[in-house]
């Protein structure tokens, strides 16, 4: 992660706000792996450097547009015993679980009464709780990332984690699913997930957050992604938070050649919600496809963050997001495209567009583009608006009453993000999850 700060502090100079230091004091000799010299001294960099840096400001270029005091005023904890799994069966009905292969967590516990179906074959699960032989390199970052607060934190105090791998070759026919659910019994829960596929794998994974919680509660992940070469990803993550839902997570990503990554992100809302995503294209011939779409209504504060590196020839990439904001929603764009020196024959493009819906409503676009090869064919491009006046006298025209017309129209906008999500089932289901949101959010502006 590359963050820049108009200032450094001196060195050893705390900045993290005193609970967590009080925290790490804590728990530090408690944490999985705290017995393995190798873990232990990962985990205390990784605080040192948090502790160094501090929570990051709106003086920090990518956090520009996004505030961090909503996580400051969280008590910071790590939850020390699993979460009962409670009934969640309302809030599970409409997604398509049934064949599924189903790893879920509650409140940054692993939970497997609610999971369900056995493992695919070729796919095999560690978990950073039971402190694995490999926890070592389970929490080690991926190389060429630079210093970041909040996914330092996940490294430091992270008490549960995936490491899934999928052996060469293998390609599932049904989706893994990973559920992060939120109680709000836990106001801070750390996740460190890994994601291996050998030369040539396939593997859909849907990661679907969802909260109960009425008080503030942080899920903070840190995902990272390596794809062997001609190894594919399918990525779907689906947000959607019950008020008071504050959600970082860091997505990084590297990938060798000739592989593929295809990601969707969709946020439904949330107090705070950072998703952000370093994708490294390492090697000749790889390609990633971010597409996005954020919901901001009410005080939401939706912020997708990207980064993609050509670092390889003949890479692929194309980032489009889209948001749509009413009340006094927030939706924030940053991506960047860096190719570089003999990156030649790269295609890059990025496209983002947001739609208003009120004029309390905010987005804000930074697109850029950092080109160092001469034969590329990149391209950027963001709008801001709302609604087709034209449009909607069009439809009223033909007696289409107003709520109606606006939901064609902002059904229409949203309606491309979700036809790119590749499994059917879930296409359908996000697609139904996407559009009651969307007509609450229109019912909202009109009165």
């Amino acid at each position: 992660m590359n963050m820049q700060t108009d200032s450094h502090p001196a060195a050893g100079e705390a900045q993290l706000p005193e609970g967590f230091r009080a925290l790490w004091a804590d728990v530090h000799r408690q944490l999985p792996g705290h017995d393995d010299p190798a873990a232990a001294a990962q985990r205390a960099a990784a605080f040192a450097a948090a502790d160094a840096l501090g929570l990051p400001n709106r003086r920090v270029e990518d956090w520009k547009f996004t505030s961090t005091h909503p996580l400051g005023r969280i008590v910071p904890q790590v939850a020390a015993t699993p979460a009962s799994a409670g009934d969640w069966t309302d809030r599970l009905a409409g997604w398509p679980l049934d064949g599924a292969s189903v790893l879920a967590l509650l409140d940054g516990a692993w939970c497997p009464d609610l999971g369900r179906g056995a493992l695919p074959e070729g796919v095999s699960l560690s978990r950073l709780s039971e402190a694995p032989a490999g926890l070592a390199d389970l929490l080690k970052p991926l190389p060429g990332g630079g210093e970041a607060t909040v996914p330092n934190l996940v490294q430091a105090f992270a008490g549960e984690g995936l490491l899934i791998e999928v052996a060469a070759g293998a390609a599932p026919a049904q989706p893994l699913v990973i559920l992060h659910l939120s109680s709000g019994a836990a106001p801070v829960h750390h996740l460190r997930h890994r994601l291996r596929l050998g030369e040539g794998a396939t593997l859909t994974v849907v990661e679907l957050h969802l909260s109960a919680a009425d008080r503030s509660c942080w899920a903070n992940l840190l995902i990272d992604i390596e794809l062997a070469s001609k190894a594919r990803l399918s990525h779907l993550r689906i947000g959607g938070g019950k008020g008071h839902a504050l959600r970082t997570a860091f997505l990084r990503g590297r990938l060798a050649a000739s592989s593929a990554y295809e990601g969707t992100a969709i946020a439904l809302g949330g107090d705070l919600v950072r998703d952000e995503i370093d994708m490294r294209l390492a090697g000749e011939g790889a390609s990633c496809r971010l597409d996005g779409l954020n919901l901001a209504a009410g005080r939401d504060h939706l912020d997708s963050t990207l980064r993609v590196a050509h670092d390889a020839a003949h890479c692929r990439s194309n980032q489009h997001y889209r948001a749509v904001a009413n009340d006094h929603g927030h939706a924030v764009f940053q991506g960047r495209i860096a190719v570089a020196p003999g990156a030649q024959k790269s295609d890059a493009h990025q496209l983002h567009r947001a739609l208003l819906l009120s004029d309390e409503a905010v987005a804000d676009a930074k697109p850029e583009l950092e080109i160092l090869a001469d034969d590329v064919a990149c391209s950027h491009g963001a709008s801001i608006g709302d609604l087709d006046e034209d449009a909607l006298f069009y439809l009223r025209a033909r007696g289409i009453g107003a709520a109606a017309a606006r939901n064609l129209l902002i059904d229409a906008f949203a309606a491309e993000i979700v036809e790119g999500i590749a499994d059917p089932a879930w296409r359908a289901a996000a697609g139904d999850a996407l559009q009651r949101r969307l007509h609450r959010m229109v019912e909202t502006s009109d009165e």
